[in-house]
């Protein structure tokens, strides 16, 4: 079994005779997806048909961040909004054969929506943010796409977030920073093919979904409340939405009772307070559509009888109309306290 840990630990080991023989073998091992077998095959290519003298240090770091890349993905963490940033990113630089060569034209200013950096600036910018390269004057943007290049997903990541959207640097060179944004969402769009269902935040696209759910956290004194929610969006982000929807109807119910556990009582006395410039009856009918749904589909009730959803876009319409009206009523119950 390939422990690819292991694997890119051991490739500066390896004597640099014998890089294209441990390129073979990775490309003929079934553990390495189809996508990064054809970027090893281009590196084992480039090797074989070189006539000048080979870069090993640059070979073997390209191959790192190839088994990187693969193990990121492997152990993304979906309940973090940062990874999902990376991940998005990997999914571009994956479908993208100009990845590195495009980002490059934007971080040395050859796209003209963004500054302009010179050799020294080049080496400066990289410096910045840890890493030690120094340019050796050769063509601004295909050094820095050989460098992008030696770096893992994580760090394209840092480069962008830290470093490409520095608005200082903007400010300085009198660039539009929301142009340059718009420019790079395109970017990724394009990279994709727009088959990307995972939204960036900030630079990348945030929406009321995202915020949702990442960014509110339900933590209430009812606990089994709280934990609900918390595995109705685990359930969602890992693709299972009908147990995410069955999740967040058990959370919904359960809302009913924060307040007293007589159920209509509770019920009434939260209406009462939800209702400001908002009528009391638009929310008593919310809870009361909603209800009706959750007893009529497949939803908590899987008796005979008992209707289907089987389109997932149905699914996640209910899902997001639930946990929309359960994160207002908190907020709103919390600001009486």
């Amino acid at each position: 079994m390939l422990n690819l840990k292991e694997e890119i630990d051991d490739i500066d080991r390896v004597n640099d005779f014998y890089l294209i023989r441990r390129l073979f073998s990775l490309i003929n091992n079934e553990e390495i997806e189809d996508s990064y077998k054809l970027k090893l095959e281009v590196i084992k290519n480039d090797l074989e048909d070189s006539k000048d003298k080979i870069d090993c240090i640059f070979v073997k770091n390209r191959i790192k961040v190839i088994l990187r890349d693969q193990l990121f993905k492997k152990e993304c963490n979906k309940n973090s909004k940062e990874e999902l940033e990376i991940l998005k990113l990997l999914n571009a630089r994956e479908e993208s054969s100009d990845f590195e060569l495009d980002l490059a034209q934007m971080i040395c200013g050859d796209n003209e929506k963004f500054p302009y950096l010179t050799s020294f600036y080049i080496t400066e910018f990289f410096k910045n943010l840890g890493f030690h390269f120094i340019h050796d004057g050769s063509t601004r943007k295909y050094w820095i796409s050989d460098r992008l290049k030696e770096c893992s997903i994580k760090d394209i990541h840092l480069i962008i977030t830290k470093g490409l959207f520095s608005r200082i640097r903007f400010r300085k060179a009198e660039k539009d920073f929301d142009i340059a944004i718009s420019e790079f969402k395109e970017f990724i769009e394009d990279s994709i093919l727009s088959r990307e269902s995972i939204n960036l935040s900030s630079l990348f696209s945030l929406n009321i979904k995202n915020e949702l759910l990442f960014n509110k956290k339900t933590r209430t004194k009812d606990i089994e409340f709280n934990n609900l929610i918390d595995d109705s969006k685990k359930f969602f982000i890992d693709g299972d939405k009908q147990i995410a929807l069955e999740k967040i109807w058990d959370a919904f119910e359960r809302m009913k009772t924060l307040i007293d556990e007589d159920k209509k009582k509770s019920l009434n006395t939260i209406l009462s307070l939800l209702s400001l410039e908002i009528k009391e009856d638009v929310f008593n009918d919310e809870f009361g559509n909603l209800t009706k749904i959750g007893n009529n589909y497949k939803i908590r009730h899987h008796e005979v009888g008992k209707i289907p959803i089987n389109s997932d876009l149905e699914k996640e319409y209910l899902f997001f109309r639930v946990l929309s009206l359960i994160d207002f009523t908190v907020n709103k119950l919390e600001s009486k306290q």
